[in-house]
């Protein structure tokens, strides 16, 4: 349609990615890899970056990069993002129709923000536009400072310390025990936020089905959702937390991954609302495993320029019960 803006050719754009995605359960796993570097970015913006440069991984806009120090290479082609905002409106108590705050008289204004007026945020989208690493002039050994090369010094079963570490600062038990089985690699159970790995995996294993108990404790505790989702989230966040690391991925992972997707693609679930968990779990289970891993004089390399706060919170050391509070309070919001 000519009449159709760039929002509206993005928007059906990202429609028909979803579909794709839906229809074949291997391009989902293909796109959860992809997420693990983008993990603080929406689904729609993760498959908008995949679909134009399925190189990238570290993007940002023409004036952040100018704000680093670097800058975008002449003739580089932009990638195209949605940008959300909010706009406040109020209720004309006259006419009682929904108007923007901006364009309120002064008089209304002081009604508006002593609270006697009714107001309402509303989000809105506007194309934004960013550029991967490799499309600036930032030299190639400045790149481990935007994103993770990976920990190829930090062996499996120091990962899987830093990991069982974490875990506990955030409320939970781990333990290795016998569980009568070789098939059953490790389960949570809520009642006393207990997570036991069968102690007869190796340490790659040991890391895999961490994760996953581990994600499994930190999203559904108290959920009320189908099994289906719950284990689509934990192995995709398994998935994500693996790529990462730089750990090699089995066949078997991807297989799991893509049966449980196939399980889900068919019935009417929002999967961005899955993401929205899964990249809060990402977020904090990554943070707090850095952590642990700089203890151990583990270099990280991740963000540094670009979350310099989040860097600094790291390294205060948090109350266990505090953490697990706050991310939970974070995931039943999303539930």
């Amino acid at each position: 349609d000519s009449h159709d803006t760039e929002f509206d050719k993005i928007k059906r754009s990202i429609i028909k990615e979803i579909e794709n995605y839906k229809r074949d359960p291997r391009l989902m796993a293909e796109l959860i890899d992809f997420k693990a570097k983008f993990w603080n970015y929406s689904l729609n913006n993760t498959i908008l970056i995949y679909k134009q440069n399925r190189g990238a991984t570290y993007v940002a806009g023409y004036r952040r990069w100018k704000e680093l120090g670097y800058n975008v290479k002449r003739g580089e082609k932009a990638i195209r993002i949605l940008r959300p905002y909010e706009v406040t409106y109020y209720k004309d108590p006259q006419t009682e129709e929904w108007k923007n705050v901006r364009y309120a008289p002064r008089e209304m204004l002081d009604k508006i923000y002593s609270n006697e007026i009714e107001t309402q945020k509303r989000t809105y989208y506007t194309t934004a536009y960013v550029f991967d690493i490799s499309q600036t002039d930032c030299p190639v050994s400045n790149y481990p400072k935007f994103y993770d090369m990976g920990y190829e010094s930090a062996g499996h079963a120091v990962i899987y310390d830093c990991l069982k570490a974490f875990a506990i600062i955030s409320g939970f038990k781990v333990i290795e025990d016998n569980v009568h089985s070789i098939a059953l690699k490790g389960f949570y159970s809520p009642s006393n936020d207990v997570i036991t790995i069968n102690n007869l995996l190796n340490d790659s294993e040991k890391v895999a089905t961490l994760i996953h108990e581990f994600a499994h404790a930190l999203m559904h505790k108290t959920s009320t959702q189908p099994k289906e989702i719950m284990e689509f989230e934990a192995e995709a966040l398994s998935h994500m937390i693996q790529r990462r690391l730089n750990l090699p991925l089995s066949e078997m992972n991807k297989d799991y991954l893509s049966g449980y997707y196939k399980k889900i693609k068919d019935c009417d679930i929002a999967v961005d609302k899955c993401f929205k968990r899964i990249s809060k779990a990402y977020n904090h289970i990554a943070q707090g495993l850095d952590k642990e891993l700089e203890t151990r004089g583990i270099t990280i390399g991740r963000d540094r320029a670009m979350n310099k706060e989040q860097t600094q919170q790291r390294k205060k050391n948090p109350k266990k019960e505090q953490v697990k509070e706050n991310f939970l309070k974070g995931i039943e919001r999303e539930e």
